[in-house]
This record gives structure tokens, C-alpha cells and sequence, in this order.
């Protein structure tokens, strides 16, 4: 078979078929795992001219094959299988003397569930071989040339060997002459080895090479049809040549089943690739001169591989390995400013590359170093509060200082004024307390942990028992109640609810003996809930035994909508004017509340075929914002319009209306005066 223009730069690396010698960033291929299978073949001999059938034949030899154990679903890839070395025998049949095999044919099946890409002799791999140069071909179960054939067939020219009245395996056999391959009476040969590629199926499945065992009688003793045929010449001492022709399959005996030469001489597992995404989780500042811990988080967690830091595109250090999803490289930067950091992920078989977007890093002058003391009481009482401070060394205003309880924080951090934090704080256990007090640092100080100094807590409060009472099952993001119970009810304290060990919500007071935290679950499954009571004076803390709250998923998420708004620009006080609120869709269900400067205007009016309408008539003039409330029904997600303006002014003054009268004498004379 002749290589497509694609193929011809191909090359083998670690069993992939890589275009131009290249891998590409993930790889599709484990790497390949060469193993030889060793194994009998059985030969059923028949001579020419002479006797017929004669005495069976049992060669050691095996098979080495280099294959992946792994390959990514749809890549193209490349096994190599070369059949084991066998020696021609100097002695014939009935004291004749054996001149050489000759029309040797070696035949595999194309793996089931493959598309076969090509299939070449590699250089190099024969030895002591004579007559026609070895080639591989794909034939039919015929042994004819097939570009639909389901074997490839290692040959000379398919010149191969005919079985009498079994017949040969491809158009050119013979039984009495020499052609094809051939090796000579007395050497160990090798027939070559072949590259085979292919493009995996789909995942779940596999590849599994054989030798041809798979077509009609080609599994069984005695065929033309078997893995491996050729022809043994001979002669008598008077020189005349005789043939016998030999078929041999995988078997210890005639009667015996396929040996291992007949199973499957590797499997490569077809896996398919997931998408992946890296982001660069750590800090967003760091100190020039101190160690950071850069870490990325790859997603979904990948079964290796590694991540190269980059710093601007500069490459920090070498690649870090990827455990758990995480990987982690501590870095000391050694320029001032802000730095872009990114990460990328070189993929595995199963899991893609990726790069992280960019996280800026702000790398800060060092610090002037500090110390901190801390001061506290050497014993108290539960529930009594004493007094415990830190002071920092040099003084200074800024930054924070966290006291813990044998690495426990004690409340929230303490603000430091002029080189000191305190902070009042009431034991609610009895025994050894370890106090540490860690100051954060500050712009231009360095932060710093203080020497644990001991206080010893004596008991001087009742004891309290707390019971839990949750819902057997909730939805994702729909509250629901947590309520504890606390005796005596008179009990004084809070409570601290926990999911699966995580701490949900802020401490609740309790009150009546009960404290309830109305709480919403991001995530469905199993959550086991937990109850804390943290005691205050005169109590003692107790913890509820676990519930368990079944969360599962909502039913799908509302439909988003949009809503805009349609005004006049102008009005005229006491002159009604239509307000009008679209929403999309069309089909949305719900009320629009218009509002004026954010007062309500009207009463909500019902959406209808995606549109609300309010007629108005504003009382003041002036410039009125507009705005519109979607109110949805079931199955939408409110929204709001993006204000307008409406321009109200009052009207013209009205004209008063007058009427005019005339007075006139009754009569009058033509041409004398008044």
C-alpha cells in the first residue's frame, strides 16, 4: 500500500501517528508498550509430486507487537507488529535435503472497529530473507488485493504457495515453483515489521490486533486461508526437486484449539477527551524578596499532567505537576509592580489543554519586620470575660491582629492603634487554652505570630443539651429552616449551623431556647447538618447529634425577560398621558408597577400580549423619571425598565371672557344737535 501525501511525513512517536513528527499539546495516545507473544505454529505439510500428505510440523516462534494501551476516540494512531524468527531446516522429507522456503505469505486481520489509514514495511526490521523484497498488502478473505479487504498480508508480490486440492489464497500460487520471499536452508529469518495506522472508534471500545484467525477455516489446522503458508523445496541425491507446501496456524496440535498466537495480541482501550479549564486561584499581592505559592486549578480534576506558570509570557520555572486538580509553585518575585500571571495546562490523553485568563499579581517592596507579644491572664472562669492583647514591635497604626484558641480563631480580627490590639474575649471550655495572637501586617510592615502563652479555664457554668430539627429534604436554592433547640430554654449563647463540617450563615442568637437559620443549598446530595451551641456566661457549650437534609436540583430555571419603556417627552399637568411598558418575550405573565421620581404611580397593571399601559396625569410640573417594575408570574424572571423623562409643565393662562353692551336713544332728528 502506497502512504496519502499526509501520511508520508508521518511519524511514530510513542505509538501515535503524529503529523511532521509534532504532538500535539494534548496527547491522543499513551505511550506505545512493545511485548512479544510467543507460541507454536502448526504446520500440515503435503508433497509434490510424491505422497500426498505427510507428517505435521511444530515451529516455535511468536509475535512482537508495539501498540498504545490507550487512544483518544476518532485519532488516527500506529501499532507495529513484526511476526518472530523462525530456521529453515537443512534436512527434507523421506532423507532428501532442504534447499529453502520459498512463496512465504504471513497474513493479520485488520482490527474490528478501526479505519484503516495505511500500512508499510519498516525499513530495516528483515533478516536473511531472499528472492522478492517484502510489502504489505490489503487482501479479501481471497487473498486478493481489496481495498475493502479485512487482512493485510506481508508477502512478495503475493506470489504465494497453492494446497493441492485445498487450493492457494490469492491469484498467483503455485505448487511446484520458486517466488515471492524466501529463506534459505540452514538461516533464522525474520520477515519484516509493519507499521499499521488506524483511526480509532468510538470511546468504550477497543483495538485488538491478531493474526488472520478470524475468516472462515483460517483459525483451523490445515487451510490456505491460515496466517502463515509457503513451499519447502527439496531434492534426492539423484537432484530432482521436490515441493511440499506447509499451512500453519496457531495450535499445539491438530487437534488442539487456537494457541496465544491465535487471541488478540494487544488491546488498546478507546477513551474519550473532556474539555478542561485552569484558572489561577492564588493571591493577588505579593512581597518582593518573600516566597508566594502560585496555584492553579484545573476542571475538571485531570488524571495528570502539568502546569507551566507563566509571568507575562515569561515561563516561571519548570512545568509543576497537576495532583488532585491543583497545581502549586512557590515563587519569589524580584520586581516591584503588577505582574500578569497565567497558567497553562499541557494536557493528558483524557483531558485537553488549556489557559487561564490572566490574574494580576501587585508585587510590593518588602516590609520592615515585626514581632509580636501577647499578654494574657494565666487563668479565669468560663463564661467571665478577660482581657487579651497583642502588641507590635515597632509601633505602628494599621493592619490586624487574629487571637486564636490552639489555632482557632477567637472572633474577628482586632484593628491595631499605636502598636497594640485587645480583645475581650469569654472562655466557654474548661482546661488548657494555647493563645496565639497573628498580626497581619500593614502598607510597609511586614505581618508577625506571637509566642502561645497558656490560660488555664475552671468550670463555673450549667450544662446545656442542644437538639436539631431540619427538613428531610430541600431544593437547590430555596430556603428552608434549621432550628435548635437549646435547654435549659433559659440558656444564653448562639449557635452555629454546619453543612457537611462547613459552616453556613453567622452564628444565631438564641432565644426561648431556640435559635433558627433560614438557609438556601447551592448543591444537591446528601447534607449532613450539624448544630453548635457556643455558651455564654453561666452555660456550658453542646453540639446536636447530625441530621441529614436530602437536597435535590429545582425544576428549570425561569425564563429571563426584558422590559422597556415608552413615555411622551412632555406633559401637561392634569392632562392624561399613556405610559407604556413592553416585555419580552411576549408571552411573559405578570404586573408592571410605573413609578415617578420612585414613587408608585397607580396600582400594578397586567401585562398583556407583552405589553402594559398606565394613563397618567401629573399634578406638578417639572422633570418626572419614569421608571417600570416587571412583576413576573410563574415561569418568568422579573425585570426593569432603564428610566425616562417625562417634562411637565403647567398650562397657558386662560383668557377671561368679557361682553360689551350699547345704549341708544329711541328716536332722533335729521340734522339738529343733540
Amino acid at each position: 500500500m502506497r502512504r496519502s501525501s499526509a501520511v508520508v511525513v508521518a511519524a511514530l512517536v510513542g505509538g501515535v501517528l503524529v503529523a511532521g513528527g509534532v504532538a500535539s499539546a494534548a496527547p491522543t495516545s499513551s505511550p506505545a508498550v512493545e511485548n512479544t507473544i510467543g507460541f507454536k505454529l502448526g504446520c500440515d505439510g503435503y508433497e509434490h509430486p510424491g505422497l500426498g500428505s505427510i507428517s505435521d510440523e511444530f515451529h516455535s516462534t511468536g509475535v512482537t507487537i508495539s501498540a498504545p494501551e490507550k487512544v483518544a476516540a476518532g485519532s488516527t494512531f500506529t501499532y507495529r507488529v513484526q511476526p518472530g524468527a523462525m530456521t529453515v531446516p537443512t534436512s527434507g522429507h523421506a532423507g532428501r535435503s532442504a534447499i529453502r522456503w520459498t512463496r512465504m505469505k504471513y497474513d493479520f486481520d485488520i482490527p474490528a472497529g478501526v479505519s484503516l489509514v495505511d500500512a508499510q514495511v519498516v525499513a530495516g526490521t528483515s533478516s536473511n530473507l531472499s528472492g522478492a523484497a517484502p510489502s504489505v498488502i490489503r487482501i479479501n478473505d481471497g487473498g486478493s488485493p481489496d481495498a475493502a479487504g479485512t487482512h493485510l498480508r506481508i508477502s512478495g508480490n503475493n506470489q504465494t504457495a497453492d494446497s493441492n486440492g485445498g487450493g492457494g489464497n490469492g491469484p498467483s500460487t503455485s505448487k511446484n515453483d520458486d517466488g515471492g520471499i524466501g529463506a534459505e536452508a540452514g538461516k533464522t529469518f525474520r520477515l519484516p515489521a509493519i507499521d499499521v495506522t488506524v483511526i480509532a472508534g468510538g470511546a468504550g471500545s477497543t483495538v485488538q490486533p491478531k493474526l488472520r484467525v478470524t475468516d472462515g477455516n483460517s483459525g483451523s489446522f490445515d487451510s490456505p486461508k491460515n496466517a502463515f503458508t509457503f513451499l519447502q523445496r527439496e531434492k534426492d541425491v539423484f537432484t530432482v526437486a521436490y515441493w511440499e507446501r506447509y499451512n500453519c496456524s496457531p495450535h499445539d496440535s491438530r487437534s488442539a484449539g487456537l494457541n496465544a498466537g491465535g487471541q488478540a495480541l494487544a488491546t488498546v482501550n478507546v477513551v474519550s477527551q473532556v474539555a478542561t479549564t485552569t484558572a489561577v486561584t492564588s493571591g493577588a499581592s505579593a512581597t518582593i524578596g518573600q516566597s508566594t505559592d502560585l496555584i492553579a486549578q484545573v476542571s475538571p480534576v485531570p488524571t495528570g499532567g502539568t502546569v507551566q506558570f507563566k509571568d507575562g509570557g515569561t515561563d516561571i520555572g519548570a512545568p509543576v505537576a497537576v495532583v488532585n486538580g491543583v497545581a502549586t509553585l512557590p515563587h519569589t518575585f524580584t520586581a516591584a509592580g503588577d505582574h500578569s500571571i497565567t497558567a497553562v495546562y499541557d494536557g493528558v490523553l483524557e483531558f485537553l489543554t488549556s489557559t487561564s485568563p490572566a490574574r494580576t499579581v501587585s508585587v510590593a517592596a518588602a516590609d520592615v519586620q515585626t514581632t509580636t507579644a501577647l499578654t494574657v491572664p494565666s487563668s479565669a472562669v468560663e463564661q467571665t470575660s478577660v482581657a487579651l492583647t497583642a502588641n507590635i514591635s515597632p509601633a505602628t497604626d494599621g493592619g490586624t491582629v487574629q487571637f486564636k484558641d490552639g489555632g482557632t480563631d477567637i472572633g474577628g480580627p482586632i484593628a491595631v492603634t499605636a502598636g497594640a490590639a485587645t480583645l475581650d474575649h469569654t472562655f466557654t471550655t474548661t482546661g488548657s487554652h494555647s493563645i496565639t495572637a497573628v498580626y497581619s501586617g500593614t502598607a510597609g510592615f511586614g505581618g508577625s505570630t506571637a509566642q502561645a502563652q497558656t490560660i488555664e479555664i475552671s468550670s463555673s457554668a450549667l450544662s446545656t443539651t442542644t437538639t436539631l430539627q431540619v427538613p428531610a429534604a430541600a431544593i437547590t436554592g430555596s430556603a428552608v429552616d434549621l432550628t435548635a433547640t437549646v435547654a435549659p430554654n433559659n440558656a444564653v449563647g448562639t449557635v452555629q449551623f454546619k453543612s457537611n463540617g462547613t459552616a453556613i450563615g453567622s452564628p444565631v442568637t438564641v432565644s426561648g431556647g431556640t435559635a433558627t437559620l433560614s438557609h438556601s443549598f447551592d448543591a444537591a446530595g446528601a447534607q449532613s447538618i450539624t448544630a453548635d451551641f457556643t455558651a455564654g456566661a453561666g452555660f456550658v457549650s453542646s453540639s446536636a447529634s447530625a441530621q441529614t437534609v436530602t437536597v435535590s436540583d429545582p425544576a428549570p430555571i425561569d425564563v429571563e425577560t426584558t422590559t422597556s419603556l415608552s413615555v411622551p417627552a412632555t406633559a401637561i399637568t392634569g392632562a392624561a398621558v399613556d405610559l407604556t411598558a413592553t416585555v419580552a418575550p411576549n408571552n411573559a405573565v405578570g404586573t408592571v408597577q410605573f413609578k415617578s421620581n420612585g414613587t408608585a404611580i397607580g396600582s400594578p397593571v397586567t401585562v398583556s400580549g407583552g405589553t402594559a399601559t398606565l394613563s397618567h396625569s401629573f399634578d406638578a410640573a417639572g422633570a418626572q423619571s419614569i421608571t417600570a417594575d416587571f412583576t413576573a408570574g410563574a415561569g418568568f424572571v422579573s425585570s426593569s425598565a432603564s428610566a425616562q423623562t417625562v417634562t411637565v409643565s403647567d398650562p397657558a393662562p386662560v383668557d377671561v371672557e368679557t361682553t360689551t353692551s350699547l345704549s341708544v336713544p329711541a328716536t332722533a332728528n335729521h340734522g339738529y344737535g343733540g
